[in-house]
């Protein structure tokens, strides 16, 4: 084994001793996605992106064509609630803040100041008193 190749291993000990095994994999599957987003990097700044999107479109089709459109509905699925159940557990730091703030309980001088998430206005929060009718 060369020097160099034996250095990287040391190294690769040295972090799954430091992070553990369940960490270890976390670390090498974010390395992974790492690299995947440079590729598409690559790719979109040497085909555009209108090509870029032609050539994901050809690979799909090409799945299509080699295990059926059953087949390719069902792995997209699968992808498709594996994202989304990822994106909850790890949310942006925009997304965090929004439900840290949509847990924390009303005080009484914030509560005529929020506008209600329904998209719906009852009126009561614009009034100054609520118990009196709306003023027209």
């Amino acid at each position: 084994m060369s020097r160099q190749r034996a250095g990287g291993v040391a190294r690769q000990a040295q972090i799954r001793a430091v992070l553990g095994e369940s960490g270890y994999r976390r670390y090498q599957q974010a390395l992974a996605r790492a690299g995947g987003i440079a590729r598409q990097a690559q790719l979109r700044a040497a085909l555009g992106e209108g090509g870029y999107c032609a050539y994901q479109r050809s690979l799909y089709l090409r799945a299509v064509q080699k295990h059926g459109i059953a087949k390719m509905h069902e792995i997209l699925t699968v992808a498709h609630e594996q994202r989304r159940c990822w994106r909850i557990a790890n949310p942006t730091p925009a997304e965090e803040l929004l439900h840290w703030l949509l847990s924390k309980p009303a005080s009484p001088s914030t509560q005529t100041s929020r506008a209600p998430l329904s998209g719906r206005s009852t009126g009561l929060s614009q009034r100054a008193d609520p118990s009196q009718p709306p003023m027209r």
